[in-house]
């Protein structure tokens, strides 16, 4: 490969396995402050994954 950008194909069985697993692991961490920010950054991914579904490949933004 020479250092290119290489785009994998939106693959919806994939995508929906990482969400059930990180919904899992949200589900998983107690709500100590200890877990909170875990919490937090699982929480902003999970929206993004959701939001990026609704939208247009070409809208998508990073």
């Amino acid at each position: 490969m020479n250092g290119d950008f290489v785009k994998e194909e939106f693959n919806a069985e994939r995508f929906a396995a990482e969400l059930s697993r990180l919904n899992k692991e949200y589900q998983a961490a107690d709500n100590s402050s200890y877990n909170q920010g875990v919490r937090d950054i699982l929480a902003e991914i999970i929206y993004e994954f959701h939001c990026d579904l609704g939208q247009p490949e070409e809208e998508v933004q990073d």
